[in-house]
């Protein structure tokens, strides 16, 4: 919940607002030029303090290999680094490189309301079909981690549900069993690299090698607005077959996981191609519970029917590495869902 003054927009309405907002936090608005940078300046009279930080410019950079030499000509302090360039910045005397981990899921979502992936056996051969090991080292460079519904760490998470390991052969056994003992045609609507790193390669991947394992499937990319309308359940066309998905489940005590569970587990999600009743019921439940043991139990249950069910391909959690200036330092708040560069907790040596 964002906290604005009410007053402030009903005086000036919500354009007004969108181009001189007003928050709460440890820093004031300045100015915008759309599409190009954003400044802030420190709040004095925050109530937790003024930050040390006194300014701020947020450059908007969509290239990597722009942003990348933006940081090795100073141009700007810290950015967000693609993990094949990782070790360029690691060789520069004059900056630094700080690796993230975030409880940020990435998978594959799967249409589970009509056939072949109506059959929890076909959802199974498919986890069973990605070798997510080898994606992660040859693909990703090692930035990921691999995990089930959650990751470690995340609220409600336990180590009794591991990941389903890499076995094509018990993936195509699982095909046969489902009947479908040459295999099935089907389609990855993948995503076009930006938002996260590398998502046309990890597409790619998993296309490669569930064809590999007898689930044929063809790999079209999207650019980001097509793609999110291949995702959306309330408005055609209907997803077919499997879907590069972000943020599926995500942790932290309540909300997260709450929104994670509205968006794209219970039934009629916007974004989740699921339906089981007992998930449904359960997060009624866990809405209205505030006791975090309790909300932490129902969780869990929760867990264990996606975990049977596999509504999804996980495939890995995210990290990611920030490059910076050799003599800026960043205490970043470790298991935000995506990485997000925060003043106020940066000080110059």
């Amino acid at each position: 919940i964002q906290v604005v003054p009410k007053d402030y927009i009903e005086r000036v309405g919500d354009d007004e607002f969108a181009r001189n907002p007003v928050g709460t936090g440890p820093y004031k608005f300045v100015e915008r030029k759309v599409k190009e940078y954003f400044t802030l300046e420190a709040f004095e009279d925050y109530w937790g303090g003024a930050p040390q930080m006194k300014k701020a410019k947020y450059v908007v950079v969509p290239e990597d290999l722009s942003r990348v030499a933006m940081l090795k000509t100073g141009e700007v302090d810290i950015t967000t680094l693609p993990p094949p360039l990782v070790s360029d910045i690691e060789a520069e005397p004059a900056l630094k490189v700080m690796p993230y981990g975030t409880y940020y899921g990435i998978s594959l979502m799967f249409n589970c309301l009509k056939p072949p992936f109506d059959d929890v056996r076909v959802r199974k051969a498919a986890i069973y079909a990605i070798d997510r090991e080898a994606i992660i080292k040859d693909v990703l460079y090692g930035f990921g981690e691999i995990h089930g519904v959650l990751i470690p760490g995340q609220f409600g998470y336990h180590e009794g549900l591991k990941p389903l390991p890499y076995d094509p052969e018990k993936a195509k056994e699982l095909l046969a069993e489902a009947g479908y003992p040459d295999g099935i045609d089907t389609e990855i609507q993948g995503l076009i690299g930006g938002r996260i790193a590398l998502s046309k390669e990890v597409s790619e991947a998993c296309g490669a090698y569930l064809n590999a394992a007898g689930i044929r499937a063809k790999v079209v990319l999207h650019e980001y607005a097509s793609w999110v309308a291949c995702e959306a359940t309330f408005k055609p066309p209907e997803l077919e077959g499997m879907c590069y998905a972000m943020g599926d489940i995500q942790g932290g005590p309540g909300t997260e996981l709450t929104a994670s569970l509205n968006y794209f587990y219970i039934t009629g999600a916007p974004y989740g191609w699921y339906s089981n009743p007992e998930v449904d019921r359960l997060a009624k439940e866990v809405f209205v519970t505030i006791d975090d043991d309790e909300r932490e139990a129902l969780y869990r249950q929760i867990v264990d029917i996606l975990y049977e069910d596999v509504p999804r391909c996980w495939l890995y959690g995210e990290k990611v590495a920030y490059g910076l200036n050799k003599d800026l330092e960043y205490d970043v708040i470790q298991g935000m869902s995506v990485p997000v560069m925060h003043p106020q907790y940066m000080r110059w040596k």
